[in-house]
């Protein structure tokens, strides 16, 4: 869908309780090129109007109440609503940055920046969509893949379009599916559309595993020595970076990096399904490669981890860093101290020291809570690092040594 994507077909709804700055937010974005803004000056004009789907949603954070903004967030989250959420708010304190961002937002921009505030709104906006066109919607795609099993015995090999957890649409062809979702006019920047595939039974007999609504995960070639669990994808995107800085690529040809799955074989990310990612595991040995290891974070809890009864052969467990401490996690600790200097700091809070002047020589900083991803992204692709930056990654990589050699 995201080639039919552009800016007149964006689905905005404005929430701001003062009516000067509702109309200029307005203008500005008119100017900017979108066409479908809705406004509403209350939570409950807001409430109501989340009956209709729109790809963006724009906030204060202070309105009637102290807590409005966050009263909306839930809103959002409790009804599994998909929409982009950017808060635009002229309170700026670290605390409610953070709990904004503990209650997924996109972004949180402050009203009394020195740049237009709305052009920082249209860049975050443009962002978003670049985001999402290279890697999707990923609360309806989890939700997608977490009810595979049910997807396939409803609409086996069909078109579906899915939109905060249902299904709204579906078809025969992609085509129709798409006049379907123009017709409905739903917004086609966060609507997930998926056709809907059995398995093939070469699929099953080359993993050995009966039943044609199973979602078998990809573990990597079958060829691997060793697959090695992470908790999540941004952990196999450091790795990943880190062999390239540290002269480990051709380690990658004897190992392959995953997320690990949950009792039915679906990958994921976390370690709140471990028990049963495992189980699983045990219980289709055609699935794995010679050798399974799960590196996982000090935070996680030994009771997550595999039990005596789940234990198979070749299944090793490793834990990244020194005793457990808030400060000292696991593999996104691992950064040299040189990285977060540059802005990031331990917590994906990014420092903003501002811009000097005449009577205040010395700026004082603020500080904005950075979107994990975002913060993984910059890493990764974004950044001109050096093999300091990952120096500490070496110890992940002697680990993984010594389980290939033992």
């Amino acid at each position: 869908m995201n080639e039919l994507l552009n800016k007149t077909q964006f689905r905005i709804l404005l929430v701001e309780d003062d009516h000067e700055h509702l109309e200029r937010c307005n203008r500005w974005l008119t100017r900017f090129g979108y066409q479908k803004i809705s406004m509403a000056r209350t939570v409950d004009e807001a409430k109501a109007q989340l009956q209709k789907h729109f790809d963006i949603i724009v906030t204060d954070m202070r309105m009637e109440t102290d807590d409005s903004g966050f009263e909306i967030l839930e809103e959002v989250n409790r009804r599994n609503i998909s929409s982009v959420v950017i808060i635009l708010t002229a309170n700026d304190t670290v605390e409610d940055c953070r709990r904004a961002f503990k209650s997924k937002v996109w972004d949180y921009i402050q009203k009394n920046a020195e740049e237009n505030p709305f052009e920082i709104l249209h860049n975050s906006i443009q962002e978003a969509k670049a985001y999402l066109s290279r890697w999707g919607n990923t609360k309806d795609e989890a939700w997608i893949n977490q009810n595979m099993g049910y997807l396939r015995s409803k609409y086996p090999n069909k078109y579906i379009a899915v939109l905060n957890n249902s299904v709204l649409e579906v078809a025969n062809t992609l085509e129709e599916l798409k006049l379907q979702v123009s017709e409905r006019k739903l917004p086609l920047f966060i609507t997930v559309i998926k056709k809907i595939e059995l398995p093939t039974s070469s699929d099953r007999l080359i993993f050995g595993v009966e039943g044609p609504l199973l979602n078998l995960p990809v573990l990597g070639p079958l060829s691997s020595k060793l697959t090695v669990f992470v908790e999540g994808p941004t952990d196999v995107a450091y790795i990943k970076k880190a062999t390239t800085l540290l002269g480990y690529e051709k380690l990658l040809d004897d190992v392959h990096l995953d997320t690990i799955g949950d009792e039915t074989g679906q990958k994921g990310s976390g370690h709140t399904n471990l028990g049963h990612g495992f189980s699983f595991l045990k219980n289709n040995p055609g699935l794995r490669p010679n050798k399974v290891m799960f590196l996982c974070d000090q935070d996680v809890k030994d009771n997550k981890l595999p039990n005596k009864g789940q234990d198979f052969d070749n299944l090793y467990i490793r834990r990244i860093g020194n005793d457990y401490s808030p400060e000292d996690k696991g593999i996104e600790w691992l950064f040299e101290e040189n990285i977060f200097e540059e802005g990031f700091f331990k917590g994906f809070i990014a420092k903003d020291l501002g811009r000097a002047t005449v009577t205040q020589p010395q700026p004082k900083p603020t500080y904005i809570v950075q979107e994990k991803t975002k913060f993984c992204n910059w890493i990764c692709h974004e950044r001109a690092n050096t093999p300091a930056d990952f120096q500490q990654f070496q110890t992940i990589f002697e680990i993984i040594e010594q389980v290939l050699a033992s």
